[in-house]
């Protein structure tokens, strides 16, 4: 129960992926973290427009897909 009650959750850190530009987004959890005593680091998210296809896994579908009705995804 004292690990849950710590300042990461019981995890090593908090990550917070945010878009730079999102500024409300970023204030918002800095006044939640605050209040709940709870430490993150914000790392700047990017657009997925921008990442080179080289850089995505191999196992990652390259083309949109449309999905059929009742075609599982």
């Amino acid at each position: 129960m004292v690990d849950i009650l710590n300042a990461t959750l019981g995890y090593q850190e908090i990550q917070v992926v945010s878009m730079p530009e999102r500024i409300d987004k970023r204030d918002a959890f800095a006044v939640m973290a605050s209040v709940t005593g709870i430490d993150y680091n914000i790392t700047d998210g990017v657009v997925g427009d921008t990442i080179s296809a080289k850089a995505l896994p191999h196992t990652m579908q390259q083309e949109p897909k449309t999905l059929a009705a009742g075609e599982p995804t």
